[in-house]
């Protein structure tokens, strides 16, 4: 499992993020980027096969597009978007990256840690299944 983090925002805005996220995940399974550069060519790595969670903090209508434009790598993981704003036409566009989540900033991110919590959990059922299914056995 790995979980990339993408805020630029202020050290204080990745810290409520991070802390919300070793709530549920261990800290070595984290890793956090604080420009697009990075975040992208990290992005462009495969996921071998592991569960990939990208959480996303937009700290504004600019950034939005941006990230959009890295919407393709991000297919094949499971995406958590944060936005700094409650804005429709951000949120309209911010809904093309299809994410799994989304927040804003300004809310308490329990909710964040909630569902990290619930998609682990699911997969780590749906591991158990599909080695209960090569393995013959029932659970």
């Amino acid at each position: 499992m790995e979980v990339l983090v993408f805020c630029s925002d202020t050290v204080q805005v990745l810290g409520g993020i991070l802390h919300a996220v070793e709530q549920v995940v261990p800290r070595h399974c984290i890793e956090v980027y604080r420009t697009l550069r990075s975040y992208s060519s990290r992005l462009s790595e495969a996921c071998n096969g592991q569960l990939s969670i990208a959480v996303i903090f937009a700290s504004g209508k600019g950034e939005v597009g941006e990230i959009i434009d890295l919407r393709e790598l991000l297919a094949d993981r499971c995406t958590i978007l944060i936005l700094s704003e409650v804005d429709s036409r951000v949120i309209a566009k911010a809904h093309t990256l299809r994410p799994r989540f989304m927040t804003y900033a300004d809310k308490d991110l329990r909710d964040l840690t909630l569902v990290l919590g619930k998609i682990l959990s699911a997969q780590q059922k749906k591991r158990r299944q599909d080695n209960e299914a090569l393995c013959g056995t029932a659970g």
